[in-house]
């Protein structure tokens, strides 16, 4: 089943609701998902976010683990190499579409 942060304003409710969160912005959200330990994956548009050079070797670590995505299709990939039937893992069918792909953050 995939929420959205927009579904209830309690960030900790939909995370400890959620088995894996997909996260497209550099905010503190990803430093709470890692503090938790919870599933994580990082799915960034490469040209809008700016690493600074001292950070850049953290951000590195993060891709070559393959946490932090610079394409759908690769995160996606990884989504399925967690869970190869992604459906079954969901345990819901997904009833709408998500039409909003400007929405920071995926809780599945």
């Amino acid at each position: 089943k995939f929420s959205l942060r927009e579904d209830t304003s309690h960030f900790y409710e939909l995370l400890f609701k959620s088995s894996l969160i997909i996260i497209s912005t550099d905010y503190t959200t990803n430093k709470q998902c890692f503090l938790l330990n919870h599933p994580t994956l990082l799915l960034w548009d490469q040209n809008y976010f700016k690493i600074r050079p001292e950070a850049q070797k953290y951000y590195d670590q993060l891709f070559e683990a393959e946490i932090l995505f610079f394409s759908a299709e690769l995160c996606a990939n990884k989504v399925n190499t967690i869970a190869p039937s992604f459906i079954d893992f969901l345990g819901d069918v997904i009833d709408a579409p998500i039409t909003d792909f400007g929405a920071p953050l995926l809780f599945v």
